[in-house]
């Protein structure tokens, strides 16, 4: 793998969101090689400036060019946004099929979405380097859970199942 950990995603200026995410990238040891992707995180370079040298790109990019981030990645931060508490971002699912290991902020929904154990989580930003030193030595154990994420993902949250539950709901309700 070319990273140890990669972060894709937007970094608003002038938002919590962005600085709590600009934080907890440029606090990752530097022994490890971290990338951090999308709009915004030029931005944050005057409060972070160790986040010059962990910059892949500023902007938003093809599927596809996410899609083999995430493969040349041991873990995947997935960092969400603080207005919503309880919901998974679509990045959860995106990661999770690309077959990448991910480490992400705890939310509600997890919990009622999936399985205990597909994900591994965490609930406050001062978690994430001990967790990224446990993972990163465990890559046997990465590769199975990704693996399993990927399966369930496929076996529950495609967008047909979702069409399906929905046309569900509605039908139950008349």
């Amino acid at each position: 793998k070319e990273y140890d950990v990669v972060f894709v995603g937007s970094f608003p200026e002038q938002s919590g969101d962005g600085c709590l995410r600009a934080e907890i990238i440029s606090r990752i040891p530097e022994k490890y090689k971290v990338k951090a992707f999308g709009n915004g995180l030029s931005y944050w370079f005057k409060f972070f400036p160790n986040l010059k040298e962990r910059t892949g790109f500023c902007g938003l990019q093809e599927d596809s060019a996410l899609n083999e981030i995430y493969n040349k990645s041991k873990i995947v931060l997935n960092i969400h946004s603080t207005w919503h508490e309880s919901s998974l971002s679509a990045r959860t699912y995106e990661i999770g099929l690309a077959g990448a290991f991910q480490l992400l902020d705890w939310r509600e929904d997890l919990d009622n979405l999936f399985p205990k154990g597909v994900l591994r989580s965490f609930r406050y930003a001062d978690e994430v380097n001990g967790l990224i030193d446990k993972w990163l030595t465990k890559d046997e154990e990465r590769n199975d859970l990704a693996r399993k994420a990927r399966e369930y993902i496929l076996e529950h949250h495609t967008w047909r199942h979702r069409a399906e539950e929905m046309l569900r709901i509605y039908f139950k309700n008349k």
